[in-house]
């Protein structure tokens, strides 16, 4: 164990020590769920309740035995999170990068690069219990969302396939039962604007409600192409969501969401270190020395429309109460780049399109008694057609490598766990999962020379994986607030194919998580703290890296490692020292080293295949800190309430490959981010704010990539940038 781990776990062991010699108290009315910008919420003496779904029931979050964050409506207006990249600032152990607009979510070290049709990540996204498998998807920017829900570890037995590092359920907000409405309008950097709208309310007061909301968002980017005289890394997005909701009885009800999303982007690549990248070393490219200004010779651009339809059946039987979520989804998309990112035409992607539809269906019954007996079954469907393209060209080779893939998923899932109370705060909770996944393949791979096709591959398999995830839980509460448990988890993420090549069918990974923790309130709920150790055994981890075919063309290779361990800790707390001042926080300390992987690496062939034993997982940071502070003067201008608030985020190293690479590599440090914000003390008027996001202007990635062909290139995340923004509610 590292000094730094051994650091952690004493913090840990004397907090819960603390915990086991105190008297803890807690307001956990499960009835009671924090959303709205009330200003008797704002300041209120204590720390209201929050009440999710990770469960798949409305628990409160001080109530369920995992490592769980959860983050309302306000929390994200107040730190500006737009999307889960932004997300990520308030969730330590939560990594997410992006690839072309493409989301690679990775929580506790465990996570997928890989974002071709033939495999998912391994970090379940839901949007309103619809799971959402392509990363295109995945990172989408917020309409109209209540809350988000971040579950870290393996969620196996209620989530299933595709969810050994965790789960994020992304909660929208219902139709309310009264007319309400909000508008806005959002002005920044990068000649950046927004508008935004919600209108909600009955349409037949006690049988239907409704609500539409929107958003449109463009800036104009913050790189400059100065070859093609471009803008880069530019935002166009739109979205639109309309729900229905009928209640014809008490115990029915029906929700009815229809989405639409239309996205725009320019992801231009930035090269990296001109000493070792051999776009400088070997072919002159210019050198400049400002990250956000490139000399491309080819465009970039992607394009992605997303259109959703899903229905929420509720039934209270009364001994239970049952759930159905129908949903169908089209996703479509193309993209095209200058992959090597200079004025060398060495490497470009062409039009490579993609169109994805799949439908999902979800059953859920859980149990209504407040006997000793608590449980949960459900059962799960999906099927899904994916029409993939990876089309790339280098010119100076003229070489053109096309590859075209039908994918179909067929996946279902069975299972569920029970609860059963002991008394005296003991409770004990066993489930399994029985999931079993049919991927189909249909591909054609071919290298063409000066116009003729020199080479061929096609590919026609189909393979069928299946597995058990089982989970144990116990849990001591010997006073009100106060929570200890331990639990014993089971991740599977399917096999699949990869479909940037023709390969053999790559096999399903798993994860066993052991984990042990407390949560607890103090001081009449106006502290939060909560702790975790945990240590996941990782089997068969699914891995990706590029390299040259016989033919010379770009190839991503994907194998499955040996083994790997991520074991670490998890701190978190919450406090509110007066009613004006609220204080948030957390740390995760991580070892994530691979146990047994031999592999060569294309960057540096001369070293061979040797056992990566050692390194560090992908994305995987030994510590990550969060901290939020915000100060609400109450009535201080003209009646409403004004509150500043400011976000800090460190993040040690990470590394982008398995190879331990320090040019594939980042020490991130602190971002700083603050608003200040007025907001009317009843539920109307106007509001606004304005705010700055990375204060201190530092320059780092959103991703790194490592090509043997193209040395490093990267994917910059913006600089400073301030904005403002103006509103009305009623």
């Amino acid at each position: 164990m590292d000094e730094r781990m051994k650091i952690a776990l004493k913090a840990m062991l004397s907090c819960c020590a603390f915990g086991v010699c105190g008297h803890a108290v807690a307001a956990d009315d499960p009835t009671t769920t924090v959303e709205g910008t009330k200003s008797a919420e704002r300041n209120s003496t204590t720390i209201p309740t929050v009440v999710v779904t990770a469960e798949r029931r409305a628990q409160p979050l001080q109530a369920i035995p995992m490592s769980i964050q959860a983050f309302n409506s306000e929390d994200l207006e107040r730190a500006e999170i737009k999307d889960l990249l932004d997300l990520q600032i308030l969730a330590p152990g939560l990594v997410v990068t992006s690839n072309a607009g493409l989301g690679q979510i990775y929580i506790r070290g465990i996570g997928s690069d890989i974002v071709g049709a033939g495999l998912e990540g391994a970090v379940a996204v839901y949007v309103d219990g619809v799971y959402q498998s392509r990363p295109g998807s995945q990172l989408l920017k917020f309409v109209d969302v209540a809350r988000v829900e971040v579950m870290k570890g393996p969620q196996g037995t209620l989530y299933g396939r595709n969810a050994t590092g965790g789960a994020i359920n992304i909660v929208s907000k219902d139709p309310s039962r009264e007319s309400e409405g909000q508008f806005d309008a959002q002005l920044g950097s990068f000649n950046q604007r927004e508008l935004r709208g919600t209108v909600s309310g009955p349409l037949s007061p006690g049988v239907a409600y409704g609500r539409l909301s929107f958003l449109y968002s463009k800036d104009d980017g913050y790189t400059q192409n100065i070859k093609l005289n471009q803008r880069g890394n530019s935002n166009d997005m739109s979205g639109v969501r309309g729900a229905i909701e009928f209640t014809p009885t008490p115990d029915l009800g029906v929700l009815i969401n229809a989405r639409y999303n239309d996205s725009k982007t320019t992801p231009m690549l930035n090269p990296l270190s001109p000493e070792v990248n051999p776009m400088f070393t070997k072919y002159k490219a210019t050198v400049i020395n400002d990250p956000f200004t490139v000399m491309q010779d080819s465009e970039s651009r992607t394009e992605a429309t997303q259109s959703a339809l899903d229905a929420t059946i509720r039934y209270n039987l009364g001994w239970a109460r049952f759930t159905s979520v129908t949903s169908t989804t089209s996703l479509k998309g193309n993209a095209y780049m200058d992959i090597d990112a200079t004025e060398i035409p060495m490497l470009n992607s062409i039009p490579s399109p993609e169109d994805t539809k799949y439908w999902t269906q979800d059953f859920t019954l859980s149990s209504s008694s407040n006997g000793p007996w608590e449980w949960t079954a459900l059962a799960s469907f999906l099927h899904q057609n994916t029409d993939w393209n990876l089309n790339l060209a280098l010119p100076l080779a003229k070489i053109v490598s096309t590859n075209f893939s039908s994918n179909t998923s067929d996946a279902y899932g069975i299972g569920g766990q029970a609860s059963y109370s002991l008394g005296n705060g003991v409770k004990f909770t066993a489930g399994t999962r029985y999931s079993s996944e049919t991927k189909k393949i249909q591909a054609v791979d071919k290298t063409i020379l000066n116009g003729t096709t020199i080479a061929t591959q096609t590919q026609d398999d189909q393979q069928t994986w299946s597995a058990w995830t089982p989970k144990f839980v116990a849990e001591y509460s010997p006073a009100r607030g106060l929570l200890w448990f331990a639990s014993a988890t089971k991740g599977f993420k399917s096999g699949g194919y990869n479909t940037a090549t023709i390969s053999p069918a790559i096999k399903p990974e798993y994860v066993t998580n052991y984990e042990a923790g407390l949560k607890s309130a103090w001081l009449n709920n106006r502290l939060i703290f909560n702790a975790s150790a945990f240590q996941a055994k990782y089997e068969d981890m699914q891995l990706q890296f590029t390299t040259k075919n016989a033919a010379g063309a770009l190839v991503a290779v994907t194998t499955n490692a040996a083994e790997a361990t991520s074991k670490g800790i998890d701190l978190e707390f919450v406090a509110k020292p007066t009613p004006r001042l609220q204080l948030s926080g957390g740390a995760q300390f991580l070892n994530a080293r691979f146990d047994k992987f031999l592999a060569g690496n294309p960057m540096n062939p001369a070293e061979g295949v040797v056992d990566r034993a050692g390194n560090p997982m992908n994305r995987a940071p030994d510590s990550t800190f969060s901290f939020s502070a915000q100060y609400t003067w109450p009535s201080a201008f003209e009646g409403k309430d004004v509150t500043l608030r400011g976000d800090a985020y460190n993040r040690s190293r990470i590394y982008y490959t398995t190879f331990k690479d320090p040019y594939a590599s980042e020490e991130l440090g602190t971002v700083l981010n603050a608003q200040l914000s007025f907001e009317p003390t009843g539920t109307s008027g106007f509001y606004g704010s304005v705010f700055v996001k990375n204060i201190t202007d530092k320059h780092y990635t959103e991703d790194i990539l490592a090509s043997s062909t193209v040395g490093y290139i990267s994917y910059m995340a913006p600089p400073r940038t301030f904005g403002v923004q103006i509103g009305y509610r009623y």
